[in-house]
């Protein structure tokens, strides 16, 4: 394989990996993966700008032609692998985000009814006693 093609594998393997720890609803095991799969884009984006930059490589057509650069080529099998895994972890990062936004939305309700709101005949509702505890884990 390539280098380009070995860095697109890596950053598939990344993405899949984050993805199955969104899947399963644990956010802080994906966050943790964040740091590899950031190195993993970061190091497939700075090749690839790389390999664009390089000339051409002559028409095969004509006798006697040199190959391309051996990094500057990626298996369509892997680019394929990378559209799909990038994909599935898009859809999976738009989900956890969705259940994030629902969890604040609950916990400003909460927190709202319980510190201010209006309870009965007009009277504020009383300040909590006691401290407010979230739970992270899905």
């Amino acid at each position: 394989m390539t280098m380009l093609t070995d860095l697109a594998a890596a950053l598939s393997d990344a993405l899949d990996r984050e993805t199955a720890a969104l899947l399963q609803g644990d956010y802080d095991a994906a966050a943790r993966l964040a740091p590899a799969k950031l190195a993993a884009v970061k190091a497939f984006t700075e090749a690839a700008v790389q390999a664009s930059a390089a000339p051409l490589p002559p028409d095969p057509g004509l006798e006697g032609a040199p190959s391309p650069e051996p990094g500057l080529v990626v298996r369509s099998d892997v680019l394929e692998r990378l559209r799909e895994a990038a994909q599935a972890n898009c859809l999976a990062l738009e989900a956890a985000l969705a259940v994030q936004g629902r969890v604040v939305e609950v916990v400003t309700a909460a927190l709202s009814a319980v510190s201010g709101a209006t309870v009965g005949y007009g009277s504020p509702a009383p300040a909590p006693t006691a401290p407010f505890v979230l739970s992270v884990k899905a």
